[in-house]
């Protein structure tokens, strides 16, 4: 893998944040997942979600944002 690729999210996965912070996949959808910022609980859809070769990710744009307890 070179510099940052789409992957497909698993659920119940906890992924470092290019950016910072962690977020688990609740479920997912091909390159979009539902995810959950594990401290905080703020969720939201991720829209083609990618990975480094760090193993961190982020993704293009997300939608939905809400807080959920964690």
């Amino acid at each position: 893998m070179r510099g940052r690729q789409k992957f497909v999210p698993k659920r119940g996965t906890v992924y470092k944040n290019h950016g910072g912070g962690e977020f688990r996949c609740i479920r997912s959808y091909g390159y979009n997942a539902d995810m959950q910022n594990t401290k905080s609980g703020w969720t939201f859809l991720a829209h083609v979600c990618r990975m480094y070769d760090s193993g961190e990710i982020d993704w293009e744009w997300s939608s939905g944002g809400r807080f959920m307890e964690v």
